[in-house]
């Protein structure tokens, strides 16, 4: 029987990745902006949240709080980029490294040991993803570079996010991600603004509802379970993100792009199982 936090983080992927759809869909916009937007929704929707759960929207470990905020826009601002100029499968495979670089940094923030099966893991991972852009030459290098910046931002933010889970409420540490968002974006935005027109506030609204509840379920799911477990279940976005972008952009992947895209699918999904063996025989 699947777990409550395979279940909030496998809704949470879908959310995500139909995420991943709409800002493709409004490649036309900056990246930047679509952020703003997002935050701005996010924010009401968050406050509104806080205030019927009766609790302090400020939270208790302010400085970690920040810090959850500020990668967690890195990484979104770096994927929004990447998946505007990438095939929509490719970026998302890069982004959904996350749990690898996870496993790595739980080390030094949670003190969380990783065996040397996980190890492998992570080496068989690197290999796919060299394999997407150092065999495939389809692939922009500055945009497979912020697909895998994302990757790593968000490692560094799920981390943060386990860390905090004995010491604030899941709807607060979501609502930091676009209190941090909000005005970094509006700065950037000054200097390079796009006014969206008809069907694009549709996809706006939806990127904005679509985050929020991405964002609450990821952070209900990562504190349910050991944080490089967790976020593995993640990489069900792979598959989403695969079969979205034949669906409705039709696009096509060399076939050094799939064999990438399916070793670091192979290698996070077996440091998941690795990871969830270990745990029973503790």
């Amino acid at each position: 029987m699947l777990s409550k936090g395979v279940v909030l983080m496998a809704i949470a992927t879908l959310c995500f990745s139909l995420l991943s759809v709409c800002v493709k869909y409004v490649d036309h916009l900056p990246a930047h902006e679509l952020i703003l937007f997002r935050a701005l929704i996010s924010i009401v929707l968050s406050l509104a949240h806080i205030r019927h759960l009766g609790i302090r929207p400020w939270g208790n470990n302010q400085p970690l709080l920040y810090w959850r905020g500020f990668w967690g826009t890195a990484a979104l601002t770096c994927f929004f980029i990447a998946v505007q100029h990438i095939p929509l499968a490719t970026a998302a495979t890069l982004q959904y490294s996350a749990p690898i670089f996870t496993a790595i940094f739980g080390i030094w923030v949670l003190k969380e040991s990783v065996t040397l099966r996980q190890w492998l893991m992570i080496a068989l991972a690197m290999t796919g993803v060299l394999c997407i852009n150092g065999i495939d030459k389809q692939i922009n290098p500055l945009f497979f570079g912020l697909a895998v910046l994302s990757g790593i931002c968000s490692g560094m933010a799920y981390v943060i996010v386990r860390k905090l889970k004995d010491t604030d409420h899941p709807a607060v540490i979501v609502f930091y991600f676009p209190f941090v968002a909000v005005p970094i974006m509006a700065g950037w935005s000054l200097f390079d603004w796009v006014t969206p027109e008809g069907s694009d506030w549709i996809f706006i609204l939806l990127i904005g509802l679509l985050t929020q509840a991405g964002q609450f379920l990821m952070t209900k799911a990562l504190q349910t379970k050991k944080a490089a477990r967790a976020t593995s279940v993640m990489f069900v976005g792979t598959i989403n993100a695969f079969a979205f972008s034949l669906l409705f952009f039709q696009e096509r992947y060399s076939p050094y792009s799939l064999l990438g895209i399916f070793l670091v699918t192979i290698a996070v999904l077996l440091n998941m199982r690795f990871t969830s063996t270990a745990k029973q025989v503790a």
